[in-house]
């Protein structure tokens, strides 16, 4: 499946404020890389999310799949579906059926866990409805992400912040033709324990 935001959160990680403070220039008066710096917050906030499977801040997301995975399976973490951490809630499942008709689940007919951050069919349900194989034909709208910046682990927030302030502090070499590190490794090491090795549709 695909995860796409559908909409997008309201609050970013980390203020420019305090990627400023990070790099010791807070208090010079000038402002003038604060919309540069703020895209890379951006930029490098969704770097990590990708990496991680993990969407910082609280945003609306949709998967996008062509069918359900595998229909009939014995144990319940295999009929599982992933989605990206932390979950806070599944808005809607629907597919299209197989004689082409949009359906929408019943909330009765899955189970949502916010714990493990996963979808899937209720208890005593052998298996997913059966979807037309198609692209989009499934498409399951969640809310995911943390409610505030304050809740966002602290190792990930300082990962954003070095890595921005690397970025800064390359500027230079950059464009003088010098190619640094993509991503500092140091930054890697703090999101490491937070990279997402389940399974993914």
């Amino acid at each position: 499946m695909i995860h796409k935001t559908t909409v997008e959160p309201t609050f970013l990680p980390v203020t420019v404020d305090e990627c400023r403070k990070q790099m010791g220039n807070s208090n010079d008066g000038d402002n003038n890389r604060d919309f540069i710096i703020l895209s890379r917050i951006r930029a490098v906030t969704h770097w990590f999310e990708n990496l991680t499977n993990t969407k910082l801040c609280e945003q609306t997301v949709t998967a996008y799949g062509a069918q359900f995975g595998n229909i009939v399976l014995n144990h319940l973490h295999e009929k599982a579906i992933n989605l990206c951490r932390p979950l806070q809630a599944v808005s809607s499942i629907k597919y299209i059926d197989i004689n082409g008709v949009d359906q929408t689940m019943l909330l009765s007919d899955y189970l949502v866990s916010t714990a493990l951050h996963r979808v899937s069919p209720a208890y005593g349900l052998t298996c997913w409805p059966s979807a037309r194989e198609q692209d989009e034909s499934v498409r399951i709208e969640y809310v995911s992400g943390y409610a505030s910046a304050d809740l966002i682990p602290a190792e990930l927030k300082e990962a954003i912040l070095f890595t921005v302030g690397a970025y800064e502090n390359f500027q230079p070499a950059i464009e003088a033709g010098i190619r640094p590190q993509t991503v500092p490794y140091a930054a890697l090491q703090l999101v490491q324990q937070h990279l997402d090795y389940r399974e993914w549709f």
